[in-house]
C-alpha cells in the first residue's frame, strides 16, 4: 500500500525489475494479503461511513468482490494456506474486537474468538489452527491457539504482538 496525496493506493512492486504497478482499485485500502494458491488479493477498504469491509480481487486488481458486510470495521484479512478461507478481526468500538473466519466467496461467516474479551492479531497456524492475541479487562494479554471452530487448544502468556509459525508448523515465535 503506497501513500499518495489522493489517498492510499494498492501497488505491486517487482523487486527484480525495480518497478511498481498500481492495481487501480479506487477504494481507501487499509491492509492487503495475496494468496499464491487462490491467485487473489484480500484487502480491507474504509467505506467512509464508519465501516471498513473485506474485499477480494484477482492478481491484476480486477474482479473486485466485497466479502464482508456488517457493523464496525474489518481489519487484517489473511488467506488460509489452502486459499479457501479468510481470517480477520472486526472492531466494533466496544474494546472487544472479535476474530472471524469466512469462506473466500463470502459465505459461512464464523465467530472464532472469546466474545467477552478484546481479540486481535489473528493468524493461521499449522493443521487448521489459528492464533490470536486476547486482552482481558485488566489489560493482561495472552496468545491463544484455537481450532477453526473456535475451540481453544492452548494459550500462552503474551510475549509478542502475534505468533509467527515456522514453515513446517512445528515452532512459533
Amino acid at each position: 500500500i503506497k501513500s499518495l496525496p489522493s489517498g492510499p493506493d494498492l501497488c505491486r512492486f517487482d523487486l527484480d525489475q525495480k518497478t511498481e504497478k498500481s492495481f487501480g482499485i479506487k477504494l481507501a485500502i487499509r491492509s492487503a494479503h495475496y494468496s499464491e494458491v487462490a491467485k487473489r488479493l484480500v484487502f480491507t477498504a474504509d467505506l467512509g461511513n464508519g465501516s471498513a469491509q473485506c474485499f477480494t480481487a484477482d492478481a491484476e486488481g480486477k474482479d473486485v468482490r466485497q466479502i464482508t458486510v456488517g457493523p464496525g470495521k474489518a481489519y487484517s484479512p489473511l488467506w488460509s494456506p489452502n486459499g479457501q478461507q479468510i481470517l480477520f478481526f472486526r472492531e466494533l468500538g466496544d474494546q472487544k474486537d472479535q476474530i472471524f473466519v469466512i469462506n473466500s466467496d463470502g459465505t459461512r461467516l464464523r465467530h472464532v474468538s472469546d466474545a467477552e474479551k478484546h481479540n486481535f492479531y489473528p493468524d493461521f497456524g499449522p493443521s487448521g489452527t489459528i492464533s490470536y492475541t486476547v486482552m482481558d479487562s485488566d489489560k493482561t494479554k495472552r496468545v491463544v491457539i484455537a481450532s477453526l471452530s473456535g475451540k481453544r487448544l492452548r494459550q500462552f502468556p503474551y510475549r509478542t504482538s502475534r505468533l509467527r509459525w515456522s514453515p513446517d508448523g512445528k515452532k512459533a515465535i
